[in-house]
Order: C-alpha cells, then sequence, then structure tokens
C-alpha cells in the first residue's frame, strides 16, 4: 500500500495541471497511517519510502527526508497528546495543522540550504500561494476520502456505535 501511494504521488506531481499537482498524495498516506494504525511502529515503514521520494524531487537533498521525518514524528506526538478525539473537524484540523507545519519547515530548509549552496532567489507570493494551493486542494481529498472510508468503516461509522 505504501508502494501505491508513492507511485500515486509521483504520478498526480508530474501529470497534473498547475493547480491540481499541489495535491500531496504523499503527506494524505502518511496521515491516514499515523491516524488509522493504532502501532507506533508502522511509522517508521516509511523512512525508506520518503528516501526514495528525495531521489524524485528537485530540492536540495535531504529537505524532504528531514522534512518528512520531523513531519511524522511531529503528528504522532500530535495525535498522541493533542488530538485524540477522532472526531470529524479534529481530524480535519490536525490535518490542515501537520500540512501547514510541513510546508512552512520545507520552505525554510530549502531556503536555508539553497541559499548556502547558491543563490536561489525565493518569491514569498509565490510561495505562499502555493501553500494555500496544497493545503486546500490535499485538505478537499482527505475531506472526500475520510467520508468515504467512516462510511463503510464501521470503527468511525455512527450508526454502529449503539449496537455494540
Amino acid at each position: 500500500m505504501v508502494i501505491l501511494i508513492f507511485v500515486i504521488h509521483i504520478a498526480i506531481t508530474n501529470i497534473l495541471p498547475y493547480p491540481f499537482n499541489h495535491i500531496n498524495i504523499f503527506y494524505l498516506g502518511i496521515f491516514y497511517l499515523v491516524f488509522l494504525s493504532e502501532k507506533p511502529k508502522n511509522i517508521w515503514y516509511l523512512l525508506p519510502l520518503i528516501f526514495l521520494l528525495e531521489l524524485f524531487v528537485a530540492t536540495p537533498f535531504g529537505v524532504n527526508f528531514l522534512t518528512y521525518f520531523i513531519l511524522t514524528l511531529f503528528m504522532s506526538w500530535l495525535f498522541a497528546n493533542i488530538f485524540t478525539a477522532r472526531s470529524f473537524p479534529f481530524i480535519t484540523l490536525y490535518f490542515i495543522i501537520g500540512l501547514t507545519v510541513y510546508r512552512v519547515l520545507f520552505n525554510i530548509l530549502n531556503y536555508i540550504i539553497g541559499r548556502a549552496t547558491t543563490h536561489t532567489e525565493f518569491n514569498p507570493t509565490t510561495i505562499t500561494l502555493n501553500i494555500f494551493a496544497e493545503v486546500g486542494l490535499t485538505t478537499a481529498v482527505m475531506v472526500v476520502f475520510h467520508i468515504f472510508y467512516s462510511f463503510f468503516n464501521k470503527k468511525f461509522n455512527p450508526k454502529y456505535l449503539g449496537s455494540s
């Protein structure tokens, strides 16, 4: 399943036009692995795939790996200690906070490493628009996926709560 997430992420990033290529399927997969997985060791299975993703991006080597690694640890901590309720508004807020932290951390690391290695100019307006596009579109995909998932899963479906 994790390989499928990786292939879909690379395909969406490279095939779809501008606003839709910012849908972060890899983050969506990490989110649901943390959210649906009751075992913390499942999170560590993502490290080889994050390294593999690093080979397919144009950013300096290590920026994606470090950002996803910090994000995965942050999301696990946030989910275990802050957002313990699994209601739909909390899940959506948790998702938006995690994706925003990922994008901001990614841009900060990319800026620092990019300035140290080359004299790349960064446009804050473009970066902000890309963050909003990615957060909005990925959240919309998450909402649709979560509604679909909770309809078919007895664990989160409210009509099955009274019968147990």
